[in-house]
């Protein structure tokens, strides 16, 4: 069940015919009918999943913490988390959630990853979705990636990056050491290990690229840039292990998690949100936070979700980001809840439409069909 917890959204497109960026041009919107591709582009029609069903209020009477979100205008981006949002268990994206986003991309919305994924894993897992990105943007899929902190525009040029300093490489790699923790670090889309073991091993599984194994820490610590750290081992070792390294680190450094067996380290100010920021701002003439729709699952998405108009977690997300949430899927990140989500906000508005869009304030014409209806 969607459930919708924040004030009115407004899940919308822009009318037919209306000029959006998409691929570092300017593109002509064509008018869209659900299923049926733009003229010239070959899309098969997107599964439906179950119809959305909506409650009026957050969980037990919550309330979204600050900062409040900006009032949602028309969606003319969606910017989506990866692991346990997109991908399913096996780190691969479904055939569903394939056709939702190349349809709503048909109908000229913009679409780009938002994750903790170096880009060539991001890339690699969305399969299909990753070939008809790299075939839009030549010079570089945009998007934001290593929890924000290599941040690429339009036109394939890095809008952002962020490293962490010598001297808080130096006291995560001594943390790892005190407690004997595996660990890894990303320098854009490499990843450097001391040795590999048997969580490095894993890394593959989800995408990512083999570990290049260095040989100790300090022969790349003030010559190799890195971006982020990852702690790896079992969800009970990262649990346990996080006080600790909170305390060693945290002063200086921003800590944060998507997965629960990999506890990852980022320059201190670092986050999602803050590298959706700077792509909305630096790519795509600028895009205002208000016409976004974030997907998300975790703690790291927090930041993001904080940001964007409209935001939506897998039915599978953390708590503490359903609670924050303009909505809620029915339908986790196995069963194609980012499909049902642009179906929900996008794609059934632009059909009820006759795909000439949602003006501003129509949020009561997007709810969908009453249980009782055959919804």
């Amino acid at each position: 069940m969607v459930r919708h917890h924040g004030p009115a959204f407004i899940p919308a497109v822009g009318p037919a015919g209306a000029v959006t960026a998409l691929g570092g041009r300017a593109a002509r919107r064509p008018a869209l009918t659900v299923g049926r591709p733009a003229v010239g582009v070959a899309r098969p029609t997107p599964s439906r999943p179950a119809a959305a069903r909506w409650t009026a209020s957050a969980p037990n009477g919550a309330s979204p913490p600050p900062p409040s979100p900006p009032t949602p205008t028309a969606i003319r981006l969606i910017t989506c988390d990866c692991d346990g949002t997109l991908l399913n268990a096996a780190c691969s994206t479904s055939a569903t959630n394939i056709a939702a986003v190349r349809a709503a991309m048909a109908a000229g919305i913009l679409f780009v990853p938002a994750t903790g994924k170096s880009r060539y894993g991001a890339l690699a897992a969305l399969g299909d979705l990753g070939d008809d990105l790299r075939a839009a943007y030549p010079n570089g899929v945009p998007g934001v990636y290593l929890q924000g902190l290599n941040v690429f525009g339009d036109d394939g040029s890095m809008v952002y990056e962020h490293t962490v300093t010598p001297k808080l490489a130096r006291a995560i790699v001594a943390e790892a050491r005190a407690v004997n923790s595996s660990l890894i670090a990303y320098s854009g889309d490499r990843i450097l290990c001391e040795t590999a073991d048997e969580f490095t091993d894993l890394l593959p599984t989800y995408a990512e690229p083999v570990p290049e194994v260095v040989g100790t820490w300090e022969s790349v610590l003030d010559t190799v840039p890195l971006n982020k750290f990852i702690y790896l081992g079992s969800a009970d070792h990262i649990t346990a292990l996080r006080p600790a390294v909170e305390e060693a680190v945290g002063a200086e450094a921003t800590i944060t998690q998507a997965l629960p067996d990999m506890l990852e380290v980022l320059p201190p100010g670092a986050s999602k949100g803050d590298g959706v920021r700077r792509l909305l701002k630096g790519a795509f003439g600028g895009v205002d936070p208000a016409a976004v729709m974030a997907l998300g699952d975790a703690e790291n998405d927090i930041s993001m979700f904080r940001l964007v108009g409209t935001s939506v977690a897998v039915a599978n997300a953390l708590p503490a980001l359903k609670i924050i949430a303009t909505a809620v899927t029915e339908r986790t990140n196995v069963e194609d809840g980012v499909a049902e989500a642009i179906h929900t906000f996008i794609l059934d508005p632009l059909a009820k439409k006759g795909g000439n869009g949602v003006e501003a304030g129509d949020a009561e014409s997007l709810r969908a069909p009453s249980p009782a209806a055959g919804g």
